[in-house]
Formats: structure tokens, C-alpha cells, sequence
């Protein structure tokens, strides 16, 4: 294994065998996962550094068990937090690159407290009342 930063993944298809790989362990093991939307909207009348370059940093602020894959036509970037329950940690580690022209809106659900699966966890976050009243939306 390299001990360069972790890779930004092209999309959800790219990310496909490791969030079978991710889920499937969390299932046998019964630990608990976090999946987090990081929506990156550009601050207004700030230079900025590039949509790809903070998704390296972001994925340099990682785990390496965590994975990470983009979506970029919705600028959101998505967190599968392995073994954890609390992303607080990771929130904390992303704080400051919302100071390079970004603001980064995290919402959380929690496997398997709030879904089974990544389609039931993204329910939760496609109806933000639901998981803010679970405990599942924060702000990085």
C-alpha cells in the first residue's frame, strides 16, 4: 500500500466493489458505518482552489478504510466511514478547507441505525428532517 493520499473515485460506479467490500464486512462484523453527503458549494467573491484539488485534500483527511467517490455534477461528495459511528472526528479534520473559497454542508446517516444499505441511507439524507431529528445533519 502506497503512502500517498487516497484516491478520489470517479463516480458511484467506480466505488462499486468497495462499498459491496465495505458493507458486506459491516454486515458480518455488525459494525456500525457512517455515510456522509459533503455538498462543496463555492463561496461567492472568493478565489477558490478547484473542485478536484479539495476532494484530494478532503481524501487526504481520511482513514484508509474510509472510502470516497464524487459526484460532480451536484459538486457532493460522498463518505463511506468504516467502523465508526460518530464522523464528528473527520468533520472536525475537514473544517478548515471551507476557508479555500468552499463551504462544505455535511448530512449523516448511519448504517445500521437509520438503513441496511446505501439506497435506504440515502433515503435518509434525500429527507433532511428525518435524519436531522435521528441526529444525522451537521455542518463541516
Amino acid at each position: 500500500m502506497s503512502g500517498g493520499p487516497k484516491p478520489v473515485l470517479a463516480d458511484e460506479r467506480a466505488a462499486a466493489a468497495g462499498l459491496l467490500r465495505l458493507f458486506s464486512r459491516a454486515r458480518r462484523g455488525r459494525k456500525p458505518m457512517v455515510l456522509v453527503r459533503l455538498r462543496c458549494r463555492p463561496l461567492p467573491g472568493m478565489a477558490r482552489v478547484s473542485s478536484h484539488r479539495l476532494a484530494l485534500q478532503i481524501a487526504a483527511r481520511l482513514r484508509i478504510g474510509d472510502l470516497l467517490w464524487w459526484q460532480p455534477r451536484m459538486r457532493v461528495l460522498w463518505l463511506l466511514l468504516e467502523e465508526t459511528d460518530d464522523a464528528a472526528p473527520v468533520l472536525r479534520r475537514l473544517q478548515h478547507l471551507g476557508g479555500q473559497g468552499w463551504r462544505l454542508e455535511a448530512s449523516l446517516a448511519h448504517f445500521p441505525a437509520q438503513g441496511l444499505t446505501l439506497e435506504s441511507l440515502r433515503q435518509q439524507l434525500a429527507h433532511p428532517g428525518r435524519a436531522a431529528r435521528a441526529g444525522g445533519k451537521e455542518a463541516a
